[in-house]
């Protein structure tokens, strides 16, 4: 894999890079908390099988840009110039992101399907179903008090920083049960939020800002986002300690496209703890789309 950078109208990117240069181009969304080397396992296994698989660092994640507008809808517009700064000779791109970047995975295929020639979301379901689980479930609620925490900006940069990130460490210790990362990616990754607090946090601060579309979004029928036209492949985790498995999973009432959801025995991070179902997943997935 190669780490380069790219300028868009957006601003600059870094990101890495495997496969052939005129493979079709197949881009990889990291979350939080988390970067691109995310995705390791799933760049080379890509490459292997022909595509140009590209995995970059979202905005407010060193070495891309860290300053900007953190609402959904300009962390979208970054996703939808990435692909259109990525694309070879027009031809729509494949999508794949895990918790956040599965977010942003929903809202840019939402918004500009004539992009995209398939979509995979990891760990997140749909984001109107995901706030439907905040509402229903008090389970769920308790699994996401740390976004609460992270609306206290003083308070939660120094409880994310203090102790060499062992905040993080708890997250993905609670969040992929059993599941322990090797102590150089944890380091590289404690690295890489050091270099861009609090930007990460910024994400979940401007959650439902601006207010009105947000809103608008939730509730209105006739939103994109209710009316995907790019097929969609969703993989939960059975043992995910952040989203609730328990919830509502099928998304086929948001989609005008095909629809596939699967579940698999890993948690949160399951492209990290069992790669070799997730590849397999995700590359049959692109092949039939």
């Amino acid at each position: 894999m190669e780490r380069k950078e790219i300028n868009t109208v957006r601003g600059r990117f870094a990101y890495l890079e495997a496969g052939p240069e005129n493979g079709q181009r197949v881009i990889c969304l990291h979350g939080f908390p988390d970067h691109a080397p995310s995705w390791n396992a799933l760049l080379p296994h890509l490459a292997e099988e022909g595509y140009r698989a590209i995995a970059p660092w979202l905005r407010g994640y060193a070495p891309s840009m860290i300053d900007g507008e953190y609402d959904i809808d300009n962390l979208t517009d970054d996703i939808v110039e990435l692909a259109k700064a990525f694309q070879n000779n027009d031809e729509p791109v494949h999508l794949i992101g895990h918790d956040w970047g599965a977010v942003l995975t929903w809202m840019a295929v939402a918004h500009h399907p004539e992009l995209f020639k398939s979509a995979t979301t990891l760990a997140v379901p749909h984001p109107i179903q995901f706030f439907e689980l905040l509402i229903k479930s008090p389970a769920q609620l308790g699994r996401s008090g740390y976004m609460g925490l992270f609306q206290l900006r003083t308070l939660s940069d120094w409880v994310v920083a203090r102790d060499n990130f062992s905040f993080i460490d708890m997250l993905w210790k609670k969040w992929s049960p059993g599941y322990e990362p090797s102590e150089i990616y944890m380091r590289e990754l404690k690295e890489c939020l050091k270099q861009s607090l609090p930007s990460p946090l910024n994400y979940y601060r401007r959650i439902l800002r601006p207010l009105i579309p947000s809103i608008r979004r939730l509730v209105d029928p006739k939103q994109p986002e209710r009316n995907i036209k790019v097929p969609v492949l969703s993989i939960t985790g059975l043992e995910d300690g952040c989203i609730s498995t328990k919830g509502p999973i099928d998304g086929t009432r948001f989609m005008q496209a095909p629809f596939k959801h699967i579940e698999i025995q890993a948690g949160h991070f399951m492209h990290l703890e069992a790669p070799t179902e997730v590849n397999t997943a995700i590359s049959s997935w692109i092949q039939s789309n």
